[in-house]
Parts: C-alpha cells; sequence; structure tokens
C-alpha cells in the first residue's frame, strides 16, 4: 500500500513538473517568435544588400544590435533607408576573355616573362600537367550541354535558351538561422515550384554529367602537386588587394609559402613577381603555364570560375584558396596539420543562406535521394527520431537537403577553401566542370537565382556527389562595418569567418555535452523500470526534447576564433576608395570620416589602421612602387599619398577600444 502512495506521489510530482516546463516553454517560444519575426523584418526590407552579396549577418549579431538599437533599426526597415546604407557590391575576381585572336599575344607575352628556373622535376610534372588538363578539357567540351537558362549578364541569349521563369514559390531567400515555424518546409515539393526547367534541358544536363563523370580520370598524375600553400587570384587591382592579404598573413606569423595565380600574362607585374613578393616567401604562377592557353581560350572563363583554375594551377598539394579581398587575421599554418583537414581533406565555410538547389540537379546527376529525414539543417548529430515522426511525406514534409544523399543545407562562401587535391581529384574536377557550364547550366541549378549566385555552391556539390568526406565550418558567418555618425544606419564592410580547428574543438564539446546530457540519464533510469509511473504515463512525455539551438548554442562568437576578414565592400583600394568618397559618410566630403571597421571585436590590434600602415608603406615609401591597374588609370602611387596619410592620421587619432 506504502509502495502504491509513493507512486501515486511520485506521479503526480512528474504532472507538476510537466506543466512548469509546458509554461516556461511556450514563454520561451513566444518570445523567440517575435526575435524571429524582428528578423526576418530585417532580411525581407533589406534583399538588396543580400542579393548583392557579400555582407552577411549572423542571427546573433542582429540581435545584439536590435538590443541597443532597436527602435532605429524598425524604422530604417520600415523606410527602406537601411538597404541603401548597406549596399555592397560582389565585384568577380576578373572579366578579360581569352580569344584565338588574344592567344597568340598571350603566348607571345609569357615568352618574355622572367620566371624563376624551375627544377627538372617541376618542368616534367608541368609537361604531364598540360597533356591532362588537354584531355580535360576535351571530355569537357565534347560534351557541351544543348540548351542553356538564360543567364542575365548575357544580352545575347540564342534561340534554345530557356527563360527563367519561376513558379509558386519564387525566387527564395531565407536565412539560416531563422527557425520561425511560419516559414515553408523547403521541401521538394516547394524546391520544385522554384525556377521551372523543361523536361528537354534536364536531359540534356543529365547526358553531359553522366558522360563527364564516367570520362574523367580517377587522380591526377603522380606527383604533379606537392607541399603545402595558400593561393591568391591576382590580375589587374586584384594584384594589389592580393598584396595586402600577403602582408596580413606574414604578419599572423605564418610560414608557409604562398602563390599568387595571374590570370592572363599581360597581367603580370614583374616589379610585384620579381622582387617584391619573394622577399615574402611568396611568388607568381602563371595560369596558363599549368593549364595551357586552350583552357583559357575555349570556354571563355572569367570571374567567379577562376576558381578552379587557379587550384590547378597552383603547385601545392593542399591549398588554402583565399578570395583577394579576403585578409588572413590568424595563423592559418596549423590547420593544414589539423585532425578536421586530415581526416577530410576539404573544409568549406558557411554563407548566409539555407540551400535552395532545385530537386532536379539530383535527378540530373543520377544521386537517387532517400526517403528518410537524417539530419536537421546544419545539426546532422542528434539523433533524428527526436525530430521527425513516421507520418511525414518526404514530398512535402521533409527538407530536400535534410534527406539522406542531398547536399547538406546551408550553403557555402567560397572565399576560402582549404582542400587536398590528393584526396579531392575528383571533387576539383567536377567542379571545374560545374563552374565551366555554370553561368548557363548549374549556376542556376544550385541557388535558382537566390543571392550569391555563383562558383561557391559547386565544391560541395562534387564532393557530395563522389560521397567525399568534407567539414563544414558550424559558427555563422558574421558582420563587421559601421553606424553612422547619428545612429541612423549600418553600413557592412566584410564578412568574418572562424578558424576551423577551434570550431572543430567546440563539435567535439557539443558532442559529448549532448552524449552525457541529464535527458539521456533520466531515459536509461526510469524508463527502462516495468514500475507504475512508466506504465500510467505515456512514454512520449519522457521523451528526449528537441532544442533546434542547441547545436548553434557552442559555436557563439565569444567561443570561436576569427581567422578571415572578408573585406569585400568597399575594397581596400585606395584609388577606389578616393574615387568614390568611401571614406566619408554617405559618400559625401563635406560630412565626417569614418571608421570603416568600427565594431570590430575579437582581435588583439587594430584591424582597420594595420591596412592603412601597410598602404602607406607601399603607395608612399616603396621606391617607384607601381601596378598596371593604376597605370591604365594614369594614376601614380604618389598621387594617393595626401589621401592616404589624412587617412592614417584619422585613424591614429580616432583610436578604438580593443577588445
Amino acid at each position: 500500500m506504502f509502495g502504491k502512495r509513493r507512486q501515486v506521489r511520485k506521479l503526480l510530482i512528474w504532472v507538476v513538473l510537466l506543466l512548469i516546463v509546458y509554461f516556461f516553454g511556450s514563454q520561451f517560444r513566444a518570445k523567440n517568435s517575435a526575435h524571429q519575426s524582428s528578423i526576418r523584418s530585417f532580411y525581407a526590407d533589406n534583399k538588396d544588400f543580400f542579393d548583392r552579396q557579400y555582407s552577411r549577418y549572423d542571427e546573433y549579431d542582429i540581435i545584439d544590435n536590435m538590443n541597443s538599437h532597436n527602435e532605429l533599426l524598425q524604422e530604417q526597415f520600415r523606410n527602406g533607408k537601411l538597404a541603401a546604407g548597406l549596399r555592397g557590391v560582389a565585384e568577380e575576381p576578373n572579366s578579360d576573355e581569352v580569344t584565338d585572336d588574344t592567344a597568340i599575344e598571350e603566348d607571345e607575352q609569357a615568352a618574355m616573362i622572367n620566371f624563376p628556373k624551375r627544377s627538372p622535376q617541376r618542368e616534367k610534372s608541368l609537361v604531364e600537367l598540360r597533356k591532362f588538363y588537354k584531355n580535360v578539357l576535351s571530355i569537357i567540351i565534347n560534351n557541351k550541354p544543348a540548351m542553356p537558362i538564360e543567364n542575365p549578364r548575357d544580352p545575347t541569349p540564342n534561340e534554345n535558351t530557356l527563360k527563367r521563369k519561376f513558379g509558386k514559390s519564387g525566387i527564395i531567400n531565407i536565412a539560416l538561422h531563422d527557425t520561425d515555424p511560419s516559414l515553408p518546409i523547403l521541401s521538394e515539393a516547394y524546391l520544385r515550384d522554384s525556377l521551372q526547367l523543361s523536361p528537354s534541358f534536364i536531359a540534356s544536363l543529365s547526358k553531359s554529367h553522366s558522360a563527364v563523370v564516367k570520362a574523367f580520370p580517377p587522380s591526377f598524375p603522380a606527383n604533379a602537386y606537392n607541399g603545402t600553400g595558400i593561393v591568391f587570384i591576382g590580375g589587374q587591382k586584384f594584384s594589389w588587394l592580393s598584396l595586402l592579404s600577403i602582408e596580413n598573413l606574414r604578419k599572423t606569423g605564418s610560414k608557409v609559402p604562398v602563390e599568387l595565380i595571374i590570370p592572363f600574362a599581360h597581367e603580370y607585374e614583374p616589379q610585384l613577381c620579381e622582387e617584391i613578393l619573394p622577399k615574402l616567401n611568396a611568388s607568381c604562377v602563371l595560369l596558363q603555364e599549368t593549364v595551357g592557353i586552350d583552357l583559357l581560350k575555349s570556354g571563355h572563363l572569367k570571374g567567379y570560375q577562376f576558381k578552379s583554375l587557379a587550384l590547378l594551377a597552383s603547385s601545392f598539394e593542399q591549398v588554402l584558396l583565399v578570395d583577394s579581398d579576403n585578409i588572413i587575421v590568424e595563423n592559418p599554418d596549423p590547420i593544414f596539420d589539423s585532425e578536421v583537414f586530415q581526416r577530410t581533406g576539404l573544409v568549406l565555410w558557411p554563407d548566409f543562406w539555407r540551400r535552395v538547389t532545385h530537386p532536379d540537379y539530383y535527378k540530373i546527376a543520377g544521386i537517387k535521394l532517400g526517403s528518410e529525414r537524417v539530419r536537421h539543417v546544419v545539426d546532422s548529430y542528434t539523433d533524428p527520431s527526436l525530430y521527425t515522426s513516421s507520418s511525414e511525406d518526404p514530398f512535402t514534409d521533409i527538407p530536400l537537403h535534410d534527406r539522406e544523399g542531398a547536399i547538406p543545407d546551408g550553403s557555402t562562401e567560397s572565399g576560402q577553401i582549404l582542400i587536398s587535391k590528393t584526396k579531392h581529384c575528383q571533387t576539383i574536377l567536377l567542379s571545374l566542370y560545374y563552374n565551366f557550364f555554370g553561368p548557363d547550366y548549374y549556376y542556376p541549378l544550385f541557388t535558382q537565382g537566390a543571392s550569391g549566385e555563383g562558383d561557391k555552391e559547386t565544391f560541395l556539390a562534387a564532393a557530395n556527389y563522389y560521397k567525399l568526406p568534407f567539414y563544414n565550418i558550424k559558427k555563422g558567418v558574421d558582420v563587421i562595418g559601421y553606424w553612422k555618425p547619428d545612429q541612423s544606419a549600418y553600413q557592412g564592410c566584410g564578412m568574418l569567418q572562424y578558424d576551423p580547428i577551434v570550431d572543430y574543438q567546440n563539435l567535439q564539446t557539443f558532442l559529448k555535452t549532448h552524449k552525457g546530457s541529464r535527458v539521456n540519464k533520466l531515459e536509461q533510469s526510469e524508463l527502462d523500470k516495468p514500475g507504475l509511473l512508466s506504465r500510467l504515463i505515456p512514454k512520449f512525455f519522457f521523451r528526449k526534447t528537441f532544442d533546434e539551438h542547441q547545436l548553434q548554442s557552442h559555436f557563439t562568437k565569444d567561443r570561436s576564433k576569427i581567422m578571415f576578414i572578408h573585406s569585400n565592400f568597399p575594397k581596400l583600394d585606395p584609388f577606389g576608395l578616393k574615387l568614390h568618397n568611401y571614406l566619408f559618410v554617405d559618400q559625401d566630403t563635406h560630412k565626417p570620416r569614418i571608421r570603416m571597421y568600427a565594431d570590430q571585436t575579437g582581435l588583439s590590434f587594430d584591424f582597420e589602421l594595420r591596412q592603412w600602415i601597410i598602404i602607406h608603406e607601399y603607395f608612399c615609401e616603396y621606391p617607384d612602387f607601381n601596378l598596371k591597374y593604376l597605370e591604365n588609370a594614369n594614376v601614380k602611387p604618389q598621387d594617393l599619398c595626401m589621401f592616404i596619410k589624412e587617412e592614417l592620421n584619422f585613424l591614429q587619432n580616432n583610436p578604438i577600444q580593443l577588445t
């Protein structure tokens, strides 16, 4: 009898506890819903900013900003002023094209370049690589698909061009961290009702994809690539931006060699390549020296497409490929030997958006998707039984990219890519194919007209196709910038990306914490007992509850370490900054100067001041310093010195508080 009373008391205690949990849970959900609604209004009302990419907002930073500037921000959201304040321009690395008429001239200029003498082994490797890539090019060209999608940047579509038409879902831009339940499920049904594709387009691209992957070689020639290094892409003003980033790299203590890929011979910089870079353990590599002029001219490659070629042209086997306007602020050397990289051979960093790849990509690539859910957005570690049910329809109820075989959710930002060529030869070659036909075929498939269309999704898609290992950084991208003096608008200037070693350590902490949670102990200690409690109360009351924020709570800014500041708008080019008055409020020289990186956190030095010290050293102190992009504008570096000194004095007289 007394035993039954104890069971009843225990039952009553559990009922009271459940009611308390339910009450506070409902309060949290209401508060979180209001937060998410406020965040969504920010994204929706500033679509112009995000369309122009690459300045991105992390959910946690938005919330922090809203806490201190909520009324001002909300007013900006409503009247649209913030879009103008945050506008950023994504400039392509290079827009030159090589045709048959210019190929001879490029070869002649290349022959006149004074390259350092290469070892006999490297010369032999280059001969083998040119043959290899000539074969790869032949495979790609011989399997060109027949029906391109309308390209907004191409004013002369041919008669077979498929018009860009969208269904009821329209163009989809949903932030990665926006978890409001009122948002649509990005299911196969929903994503299929975005960009409309014809059966003939799908058939043409399926045939091309199948033929290419069957014909591609499985590996690079023996000893084609060796060692470890960092790679930038130069040409035009991007040669200067690369030099600025290399100088920053060396200030972190990094010792690994650097290669600057020069797309075309007429962009080669003798002073930079032969005098300046060797002092920084860096060298120039002419793209055509490795891949051959045929590859450059046959596909009319430009812009984003050069990243795949840069990977091929570099002599390194392990490569950190970095955009020229991406400043490295933490020594990256240890990441090459890190566990996360050695285990996977591919590390990628996150973009701002949810993945919206068209379902027909999987049909085109011959990928059979499973019907069950295997992850929850970026969380592929929690038991799926906690957020799934047997009644879910895979076509309508499960996010497409949470299904087995699909590319994981969370789009990619390719301003930095860490890759092993030995482990990921197939990834690199397939991404080359995706980029070769990117603007007219694969870019629209991967993003369906959403923000950031370009090369960024091709690397993960290729690795996923071959089922090769990779690691996606879990810490979301953050923004860096400044508020106007009157606090009326915020201007994003760059993106913050984080150290993969620390990120991987945070993941291990999460896994250990998750495994030893109180809920697991409760299941083991109580539900396995055949007592009155477990017989009277339905078992689902004691199931471990799923907290969709639990994983991301381990990847906050204070638990992470900044490694990259992608300074994409405005770029740190003194000529462009002066030309467009970007250093003044509203680009008006009659208004106050601004600190573009005023809200920097997590760094032990003044990031902006360091950049202008380096700029001054080259433009005003280095003997006879010059670059071709300045020559083409009829500008001498010395002509900018007064402007540079004024900015340097302003920064020195207006220091920021380091945290």
